[in-house]
């Protein structure tokens, strides 16, 4: 079992590759609840300042862990993104597709495990505290003060998470282009549920975003042969390290 701080570039300068970490062995097959009271008390190998920002900042709503932080499917996505930069009749519309491909390319994406990680809940609620078995990656990130707003927009990238903000108002300032959908976007909240949350004028309800989502603001009628693509994507990002 490693356990990684954090592996997001928004909330750390560091990589799968030099991300302060813990390495927890187990010689048989252990609880879940186990693994986190292992690693909170184990928080102290940690360099001083990685200690400081898990015992202040700990942000089990984005907490994740993973089989391998490798996805099977980023590359294939990655791959259809640059065959619509590539086919798509005008220099924006490629720009938007390129912008895209190099944003998921920088997130750290694998194949999550989607289970409850929050301590206490874990601690109390049998059916949250699964037996194991298998050699897992633990994130635990610190509260991050930005959402990743991507798709079908002018201006992709991190914004400054503000509360009761709602989809529309990060979407404006991101600015939709011709080609997006108009009506819903996608909110990947930092646990990996996927919501639609309404953006049009007739249909405009507010929902909650929490710090570390991602909005995704689909392309409408892509060509044939990439009908699946929007639906990838956000798997992809459900699938993403904070």
């Amino acid at each position: 079992m490693r356990v990684y701080h954090s592996l997001s570039p928004q909330n750390s300068n560091h990589s799968a590759k030099n991300s302060s970490h813990l390495i927890l062995t187990y010689r048989e097959p252990i609880r879940l609840e186990q693994i986190l009271a292992d690693t909170l008390a184990n928080i102290s190998q940690l360099p001083q300042s990685s200690q400081e920002t898990l015992n202040e900042q700990l942000y089990w709503t984005g907490a994740s862990v993973f089989s391998s932080l490798q996805h099977p499917n980023k590359n294939e996505v990655l791959q259809k993104l640059n065959q619509l930069a590539t086919q798509t009749g005008t220099a924006a519309e490629a720009e938007f597709y390129n912008q895209l491909q190099q944003q998921i390319l920088n997130l750290v994406i694998g194949q999550r495990l989607f289970t409850p990680l929050d301590y206490d809940r874990v601690r109390i609620n049998k059916n949250a505290n699964p037996l194991v078995n298998q050699d897992l990656t633990l994130v635990l990130p610190n509260r991050p003060s930005t959402i990743l707003v991507l798709g079908a927009v002018k201006q992709s990238g991190y914004q400054t998470w503000h509360i009761r903000q709602d989809a529309a108002s990060y979407l404006d300032k991101a600015m939709p282009s011709a080609t997006a959908e108009n009506s819903y976007a996608t909110v990947i909240q930092p646990d990996g549920n996927v919501e639609q949350h309404p953006i049009a004028y007739w249909n405009k309800n507010h929902h909650d975003i929490a710090p570390g989502s991602v909005i995704y603001l689909a392309f409408d009628n892509l060509p044939s042969g990439f009908s699946q693509l929007n639906d990838d994507i956000v798997n992809l990002l459900r699938n993403r390290a904070l």
